[in-house]
């Protein structure tokens, strides 16, 4: 007998089958044969790839053979089920486990559709998980969290969700830190030191330092960002982590200003905190300076690092010395 898994089409496909393979090895299945079932697809015996064959070759082990995973690319290729197959359906403790894989659902269709509301109950369907809105994605760093066993730290959350787009490799972080910080909360600090290869983290370390009025982290991160020889990145970078605060200065409405950038958490409690450090005066004099110094650079007037450095120490020198 045999037990048929569905899983769907969807961002959150190849970690699923992982997990299946993972977790039916853990039950003293081993892993047998993997076929792509794409179009004109034959099988070792050279025969097209069917649900026919498919069965076939998972009641093929005998009686005393181990317990079998079979995977199964592409099964929207298969077709609809042939309903005289249910008879050799199990709901579970089968011998063989096919895995059906549907990596290009039709529009309107699903995965179930290809099987018999009869033959429904016997078949394990993996649910499909859509993508979060980015709205949306610092509520599901916060929910998964939890579901991982620990907590995370609000501006934490923030900061992974507006920096990781893909949502697979968010997740994958997040299972990381969950990881490494248990029974401890996942702190913004821990996120920064963990979340980012040395640029990112030094990109980080000086965008957020110049946003909190530490001159000794921008200074000090600039060491490994000079290595870039032109300073248009950085230029770049500190105007996208500026810009909501220059919104602000100019607009009455905060919210407003914003939400016409469509500012997520994170960017825009640091650009207001920067905002609250420097003045509105500094924020619109050190912008002007950033969209001079972008434009020299894409002539033949470029000042480099050198120019770069000059203002930035200017608006840095204006902080209050400790």
């Amino acid at each position: 007998m045999t037990h048929l898994c569905v899983i769907p089409a969807g961002i959150a496909q190849r970690r699923q089958l992982g997990e299946y393979i993972l977790s039916y090895g853990k039950k003293g299945y081993s892993l047998s044969v993997r076929l792509d079932a794409k179009a004109g697809a034959r099988g070792a015996d050279n025969k097209e790839i069917s649900w026919s064959s498919v069965f076939a070759m998972s009641r093929s082990g005998g009686l005393f053979a181990e317990k079998q995973i079979f995977v199964i690319e592409s099964a929207e290729n298969l077709g609809e089920f042939p309903p005289e197959l249910e008879q050799f359906l199990e709901e579970a403790e089968a011998d063989s486990v096919v895995i059906c894989v549907f990596t290009n659902e039709g529009k309107g269709s699903s995965a179930a559709k290809s099987f018999p509301s009869s033959a429904q109950s016997k078949i394990e369907f993996t649910a499909k998980e859509e993508a979060v809105p980015p709205r949306k994605k610092k509520d599901w760093v916060i929910r998964l969290s939890k579901e991982l066993g620990v907590s995370i730290a609000s501006d934490a959350a923030a900061l992974l969700a507006e920096s990781i787009d893909e949502q697979e490799e968010l997740r994958g972080e997040l299972v990381k830190l969950a990881e490494y910080s248990r029974p401890r909360q996942i702190s913004l600090e821990l996120v920064r030191q963990l979340s980012f290869d040395e640029g990112g983290s030094a990109m980080l370390k000086f965008l957020d330092g110049f946003s909190l009025g530490k001159a000794e982290d921008v200074i000090s991160s600039l060491k490994h960002l000079k290595r870039d020889p032109s300073p248009l990145p950085m230029v770049a970078a500190l105007s996208n982590r500026l810009r909501p605060a220059l919104y602000i200065t100019v607009f009455k409405d905060e919210q407003a200003a914003l939400a016409a950038l469509g500012v997520r958490d994170y960017a825009a409690r640091m650009a207001k905190q920067a905002l609250k450090i420097y003045g509105k005066d500094a924020i619109q004099k050190f912008m002007l300076e950033l969209v001079r110094i972008s434009f020299m650079e894409k002539t033949n007037n470029a000042e480099g690092w050198i120019g770069f450095e000059s203002v930035l120490l200017m608006i840095l020198g204006s902080l209050p010395h400790k």
